[in-house]
This record gives C-alpha cells, sequence and structure tokens, in this order.
C-alpha cells in the first residue's frame, strides 16, 4: 500500500521563514541601536520586540487560515520596518565616521594660462614663453608642484620665476597668451579680492593635490562631563571639504555639556593678530586658513590664551549642499538688501542654497558692513538648526545625511558624536544658547600674505576680555 503524501502548508512555512529573517533583522537593529541609545532605551525596544514577534508567532500558530495570514502581514510589516531602520542607522553611522576623526589638508596647484590661450592640454605647455609659480601665502609644496609638471612634459627642466606680486602674476598671464602661472589654489580668492577675476580670465591646464596631515589633537577631552572649545570655520572655496583656503567665518563654540549651555563667540576675519604660519608676522585672521585649519587654530588659541579643543570646518559648496538637502531654510533679515541677483526683505525670507550663500557673504550693502555679515551667519547657522530639529527633516533625511558626509569634517571622533547624542537622548535638556561677537577698528597695514597694504581690523581689548570672561564664565558653571 503506497503511503499518502503530506500536504506542505505553505502559509505556515511562510510565517516561519519570515519571522526568522525578522528576528534576525531585529538582533541587528538592536546591536546597532546598542551604540547609539542609552542602555535602558535599546532595553525598551528589546521589550517591545519581544512582545510583537511573541504575539505574531501565537497567531501564527492558530489553525484559522485568517488569522494565520494576518500574522504575516503582521511580520511582513514589521520586517520592512526594521530592515529600514538597520538602514539609517547604517546611514548615519556612515555619516558620522566620515565626518569624525579629519586629520588631512588637500593642498591643491593649478596650472592656469590665458582664457584666450590655444594652450588645451598639459602637453602643449611646452611651448610656453614662461613659467610662474607665486611665492605668497602657504608654499610649502611649491617645489613638488613644479617636479609634477616637469614629470607631465617628459622630466622636462622648467625654469620657474617666483613671483610674489598678485598684481604682476595676473597681469603676465592676461596678456601673454603663452604665459604659465602655477598657483596654489588657497590663493585664488585673494586675486579676487584684490580685483583680478581667475574664474574668467583664465583656465586650468592641469591640478595636482597633495595631503599633509593635521597635528593630533592634544586637547581632546570626554564631551559629556568636560566644558570644551570648538573652533567653527568656513572657507571660502568650493570643492571637496578637505581643500585648504582662506576661513571667511571663524566662531569659537563654548560648549558646557553639564549645564548645557553654549557660548558662540564671532570673530572678524580681518581681525589683525599674529600668525603662527608666518613666522609671528602680524596678518588678517581669515589668511591662516591657507596654512590649514591647524594655523588658524594655533593662531586664535595664542591671541585668546585658550584651549581649542576641536574644529569642524564647511565651505561655499558645503553650505549650497546643505540647505538644498534640507528643502531650503527660513531666515530673518535685520534689513532690506540685495547680493549678486538676490534680494532680501527686512523680516523672513526663504532661502535655497545659493541664495543663503549669497545671504552670508555680503557685507558692502549692509549699514554696519562686516559686523552685520557675521550676524546673517548667525541667522543661517539658526535657520538651519531650526530645520534639522524639526519634523520637516524627516522627509529629507537621506539626502540630507548623504549631503552631510561631504559637506562638514570635524575632529571631533565618531565615538564623541556618539557620546553626545546618547547624553542629549537620555535626558532630552534643552540648551542655551547665546552668541557674542567680538568688535574692532578698521585700518590699512601691510598683509604679508597679500604682499602688499590691506584693510585690516585692529582689535577691540575691551571686546575681547569680555569674551574672555564669558568663556570662562560658561566653562566654568556648574
Amino acid at each position: 500500500m503506497e503511503k499518502k503524501k503530506r500536504k506542505v502548508d505553505l502559509l505556515n512555512v511562510f510565517n516561519l521563514v519570515f519571522m526568522i529573517l525578522l528576528i534576525v533583522s531585529a538582533v541587528l537593529l538592536v546591536m546597532q541601536l546598542y551604540s547609539k541609545l542609552p542602555i535602558l532605551y535599546v532595553l525598551a525596544v528589546v521589550v517591545i520586540l519581544l512582545i510583537v514577534m511573541i504575539a505574531i508567532r501565537v497567531l501564527a500558530t492558530r489553525k484559522r487560515g485568517v488569522v494565520r495570514k494576518i500574522a504575516l502581514v503582521l511580520t511582513l510589516i514589521f520586517l520592512v520596518l526594521s530592515s529600514f531602520g538597520n538602514y539609517y542607522i547604517y546611514r548615519t553611522n556612515h555619516v558620522l565616521s566620515t565626518i569624525g576623526g579629519a586629520n588631512v589638508d588637500i593642498i591643491q596647484y593649478s596650472v592656469l594660462v590665458s582664457s584666450d590661450s590655444s594652450f588645451e592640454e598639459v602637453g602643449d605647455l611646452k611651448d610656453a614663453s614662461s613659467f610662474d609659480i607665486m611665492v605668497l601665502g602657504d608654499t610649502e609644496f611649491n617645489d613638488e608642484a613644479i617636479a609634477e609638471l616637469e614629470k607631465d612634459l617628459g622630466d622636462t627642466a622648467l625654469e620657474v620665476n617666483e613671483n610674489n606680486s598678485l598684481q604682476d602674476a595676473y597681469d603676465k598671464v592676461i596678456n601673454d597668451d603663452s604665459a604659465v602661472l602655477i598657483i596654489n589654489e588657497g590663493l585664488r580668492s585673494m586675486f579676487l579680492e584684490a580685483g583680478h577675476d581667475l574664474d574668467t580670465n583664465t583656465k586650468v591646464i592641469k591640478t595636482y593635490n597633495f595631503e599633509r596631515e593635521r597635528q593630533e589633537n592634544a586637547n581632546a577631552v570626554d564631551v559629556t562631563n568636560s566644558s570644551f572649545i570648538v573652533y567653527i570655520s568656513g572657507i571660502d572655496i568650493y570643492g571637496p571639504i578637505s581643500l585648504v583656503s582662506r576661513s571667511d567665518v571663524n566662531k569659537l563654540m563654548v560648549v558646557n555639556p553639564e549645564t548645557k549651555h553654549i557660548l558662540l563667540i564671532d570673530i572678524p576675519r580681518d581681525y589683525y593678530v599674529e600668525q603662527p604660519c608666518q613666522m609671528g608676522q602680524k596678518d588678517k585672521l581669515t589668511h591662516t586658513g591657507i596654512f590649514g585649519v591647524d594655523c588658524t587654530v594655533d593662531a586664535i588659541s595664542d591671541y585668546f590664551g585658550v584651549d581649542i579643543n576641536y574644529y569642524a570646518r564647511v565651505n561655499f559648496t558645503s553650505l549650497i549642499n546643505i540647505v538644498d538637502a534640507l528643502g531650503g531654510i527660513e531666515v530673518n533679515s535685520a534689513y532690506d538688501f540685495c547680493s549678486g541677483q538676490y534680494c532680501y526683505v527686512a523680516g523672513q525670507n526663504h532661502l535655497n542654497g545659493d541664495e543663503a550663500l549669497m545671504f552670508s557673504r555680503e557685507r558692502y550693502s549692509l549699514p554696519n558692513g562686516d559686523n552685520d555679515r557675521i550676524e546673517n551667519q548667525s541667522r543661517v547657522l539658526q535657520g538651519i538648526i531650526n530645520k534639522v530639529t524639526s519634523p520637516a527633516i524627516i522627509a529629507n533625511y537621506l539626502d540630507f545625511m548623504d549631503v552631510l558626509a561631504d559637506s562638514v569634517e570635524t575632529n571631533l571622533t565618531s565615538d564623541d558624536i556618539d557620546k553626545l547624542i546618547r547624553m542629549q537622548l537620555k535626558d532630552m535638556a534643552s540648551w542655551t544658547i547665546e552668541s557674542f561677537a567680538v568688535s574692532g577698528t578698521g585700518a590699512t597695514e601691510y598683509s604679508p600674505a597679500n604682499g602688499f597694504d590691506s584693510y585690516v581690523m585692529w582689535p577691540d581689548d575691551e571686546s575681547v576680555a569680555e569674551a574672555l570672561d564669558k568663556i570662562y564664565t560658561v566653562m566654568n558653571e556648574h
């Protein structure tokens, strides 16, 4: 007699398979949350997941087919939710590891010719009439840049003139179609400030990138138990965030995690201070940026007499991309004014990335010049914070995280950032944020980085003393 074949209950099989997948996904989710949330939050998630899975499994063992189908649907729903949770946390972890622990500057050199030149590629430069290289600002990799160009020209030895005049170098390359200018890209904005538009009147034949490790952070602290200072730098260049250039935005963020107090100190870009990277000569603070963020940190630390524990950097591209990824921001302007092709009204303005950049850069059409620009930069920062902390971030979260990975860098480690997140989630405390701007008096003094007399700002000693008093007060609060 033949044995009857047992009919396979596919519904039971699907329920069991998807429950196993849900368990695997839930375990991965808990493992990822363990590094991000306080332990009580993790335990709560574990309890909720266990209750859900036990309840679903009980339904899946019922005899009625309808009940078991409901169990399968519930299993699929929670599997999708936990999978999305894993994906979101993975993307967040990746971004934090990308922006944290930054330790490399990229110094970019460009080989330029007149925009009207017949030269189109590096091999054409064998017919050049002259080669100049700038010896203003950071010249550490000048020899390496020349060597790379010589290699591209078939190991041809070049006679390169060292030029310390923005005017002379610009005139030479513009007026001679076969003249070649080699510059550290950190100087490009300085040409523009001097009235020489390299963007329009020259073209780039070749670029060379060189890496320089930043100094190790000797002032790291336990960010959840000790007060600390973060230097925030906004550099005036488009492109990769690690490229060095002038630092147009300079803020000290003093954080007391015990009292939940943040103090923002705004420092004018033209502050005329001693610079360790220019042999102690006085120059505009913004010019420290062309020597790398380490130079700016050292200059500010020396001038104010405070230890700066960490830094964070953004650039023009960062601001545009972050604001656009957020779907725009709301910014309150103190004045009606125009900058470039954009105009702003006194009161509330909805800004996209380009508009936010122009809003934060304009100073000439504002009654108080650079002081108003500093205020506008703070307003843009506040607009970003407001959008990030609003429910609207949910719709743009993944786009925002993608942009953040390429737009911000800091020497805070990913562990430091995780600790701050866990601390905030644990107590959900509100923070007090205040700001103060140091001031000064405009003057014309010699700028070593420019190579000529330039507008600078002599620091106001009283405002600096007041800033220091505020810094020490916040840091020593209990």
